[in-house]
C-alpha cells in the first residue's frame, strides 16, 4: 500500500461528512488522503445533496442495501470495500430508539428499535451493530470497513472535543446523553454550531480542523471514538 490512502465516506449528512473527514485526518496523521464522499452524494460544488438514497439514517440504510444488492447479497461481493483502502461507514447510536417507519423504510425484520439502557453506550451499539451488519448483508465487519458508531451521535464526540469543560463532558456521561446537539445550541454565540433544531454547515466546516487537533481528547473522553479509531487503523491496514 502507498503513503496515499483512498478513504470512502457513507455517513448521515453535511455536517458528518466535514467533522468525520477532519477526524480521520487526525487518525491517520502518517498518510495523505484522498476523500472520497459516498452518502450522501455531492454536487460539483461539494455540497453534500439527498441523492436517490436521502440523508440521516434511511439514508445510510437505503445506501446499505444498494451496495449489497450490486454485491450479490453483501457488501463485500461488490465493488465498494474493493475500490478503497478503507470505507467509513457512519450510523448514529439514536437510530437504536428508531422504527423503520419513522424512516418511511418497509422492513419488517423487527429489529428496530433495539435501545438498551445506557449506561453502558456498548450495550446499544452492539444490538444496533448487528442491525447494521444485517443491512450490509454480511455475519461480521468485513474488511476494510470501519464502522462509525457515536453513542447518541457525533455531537456528543463534537461536544467532548470543543467543550471540554461542559459540566456532562466532565461528569463522563457524555456519551449516555440524549441528544447532544441540543446542548451544542446552549453554547456560546461565537462558535455555535447549532442553533434551535438548525445545524450550520459553514460553522462545522470552519472548526473542523479544530476538532481534528482535540482528536486525542475525544478518544480519552468517548469510547466509542477509540473503537472507531481503532477500526480504522486495523481496516487500512494491508
Amino acid at each position: 500500500m502507498s503513503d496515499v490512502l483512498r478513504i470512502g465516506f457513507a455517513v448521515e449528512g453535511s455536517t458528518d461528512l466535514v467533522m468525520l473527514e477532519a477526524a480521520v485526518a487526525a487518525i491517520l496523521p502518517e498518510y495523505e488522503l484522498e476523500t472520497v464522499r459516498l452518502q450522501p452524494e455531492v454536487s460539483d460544488s461539494f455540497v453534500a445533496i439527498a441523492g436517490t438514497t436521502g440523508f440521516g439514517w434511511p439514508g445510510v440504510y437505503r445506501w446499505c442495501r444498494e451496495a449489497v444488492e450490486k454485491g450479490g447479497g453483501s457488501i463485500s461481493g461488490g465493488p465498494v470495500l474493493e475500490s478503497y483502502d478503507a470505507v467509513v461507514l457512519q450510523l448514529d447510536a439514536d437510530v437504536a430508539s428508531a422504527t423503520y417507519a419513522q424512516g418511511h423504510i418497509d422492513d419488517k425484520t423487527g429489529d428496530l428499535p433495539c435501545e438498551k439502557k445506557c449506561p453502558p453506550p456498548q450495550a446499544t451499539t452492539d444490538a444496533l451493530r448487528l442491525v447494521l451488519l444485517r443491512w450490509l448483508g454480511e455475519a461480521a465487519e468485513p474488511k476494510k470497513l470501519a464502522i462509525c458508531m457515536p453513542s447518541k451521535s457525533l455531537e456528543a464526540w463534537i461536544l467532548a472535543g470543543l467543550y471540554p469543560a461542559d459540566s456532562i463532558v466532565k461528569s463522563g456521561a457524555v456519551e449516555c446523553r440524549s441528544k447532544p446537539e441540543r446542548l451544542l445550541s446552549g453554547k456560546p454565540l461565537k462558535g455555535r454550531l447549532v442553533s434551535g433544531n438548525h445545524k450550520d454547515f459553514d460553522m462545522y466546516r470552519n472548526r473542523a480542523p479544530e476538532f481534528a487537533q482535540k482528536w486525542a481528547s475525544v478518544e480519552k473522553k468517548c469510547t466509542h471514538a477509540k473503537r472507531f479509531a481503532s477500526e480504522l487503523r486495523t481496516a487500512v491496514q494491508p
